[in-house]
């Protein structure tokens, strides 16, 4: 994304996930890092009614969590590809469509 190669986007609760993560793993820093993450600018994917059928969708057939579909459910939306590094969430939705395992990114 820095280099302008990719396009980037996050559904609106990507905030609330990675300082959670933070928070837990990196307390003493966790405030510096999301402002960081935060100024970084990454944009907001369409949150609208498409994405949230979508996400639904996603976890009802592939029986998913909703935190996890939410990502997948825009990059079906957007016409992009959901990247993700947890194989189980790979292996149960990558019949869907629109998503690689990060180990196999390029």
């Amino acid at each position: 994304m820095a280099a302008g190669k990719l396009a980037l986007r996050v559904p609106p609760l990507w905030l609330y996930e990675v300082g959670n993560i933070l928070t837990r793993n990196f307390p003493a820093h966790a405030l510096t890092l999301l402002e960081s993450l935060v100024a970084f600018g990454m944009p907001e994917g369409d949150s609208g009614e498409q994405w949230r059928k979508e996400t639904v969708t996603l976890v009802r057939e592939r029986r998913v969590t909703f935190y996890d579909a939410a990502y997948h459910a825009l990059a079906l939306v957007e016409h992009g590809t959901f990247v993700t590094a947890d194989g189980k969430y790979f292996t149960k939705a990558k019949e869907a469509g629109a998503i690689a395992f990060l180990a196999d990114f390029r």
